[in-house]
């Protein structure tokens, strides 16, 4: 489908963006829901920056916590942070799959009518749907650091990226283990530096 300037290259990333903001807006609404069902919900919100083009920043299948090069994982142990050969991705590890499926199940057996039609309609969609990581190029990212229990990512133009993931209330970046913050640090701009 070309574009009106007859690019249609344009008119697919138009495209693209168009699919990508309905799919967090869904994502956004499905959270909601969810929480007005009476589950017992984990918040999660996910800031990547504002202008970060759908060429560094998209969504992904939810990977395997082994095959990344490196891993961090909050305290809970609820969210993963995964360093591939060219991408940061973040998820929801396998803990955080599993709370957030027993979170559904229990609203099933012991909340009122509303809240187990709710949870009913919405607990095989909420699954697949977060099942699925956000990815950041490391070739936009210009460094990582560590200060003490936060981990920093700095993308090209001196934007954090993933500054803003909190889950049940706790930023994600501010609440690893300090030495797992230093170490994956290191890893990211050792990664960084071989794409150079």
């Amino acid at each position: 489908m070309p574009s009106h300037s007859g690019n249609p290259t344009g008119a697919r990333v138009s495209i693209l963006t168009r699919t990508m903001r309905w799919n967090a807006a869904l994502l956004g609404l499905t959270m909601s829901l969810v929480a007005a069902s009476g589950l017992q919900a984990q918040k999660i919100s996910v800031s990547i920056h504002d202008d970060a083009a759908d060429s560094v920043a998209f969504i992904v299948p939810r990977l395997e916590y082994d095959v990344a090069n490196a891993k961090v994982r909050s305290r809970d142990k609820t969210v993963s942070l995964l360093l591939t050969d060219t991408t940061l991705v973040l998820q929801l590890s396998e803990r955080g799959m599993d709370r957030l499926e027993t979170d559904v199940s229990e609203t099933r057996r012991s909340d009122g009518l509303a809240a187990r039609m709710v949870a009913r309609m919405l607990g095989a969609g909420i699954t697949e749907l977060l099942d699925h990581g956000i990815a950041f190029r490391l070739s936009a990212l210009r460094s990582a650091r560590a200060d003490g229990n936060r981990l920093v990512l700095e993308d090209r133009s001196g934007h954090r990226v993933f500054e803003n993931v909190e889950v049940n209330g706790t930023h994600l970046l501010e609440d690893l283990p300090s030495d797992d913050a230093r170490r994956f640090a290191a890893d990211v701009n050792r990664a960084i530096w071989r794409l150079r």
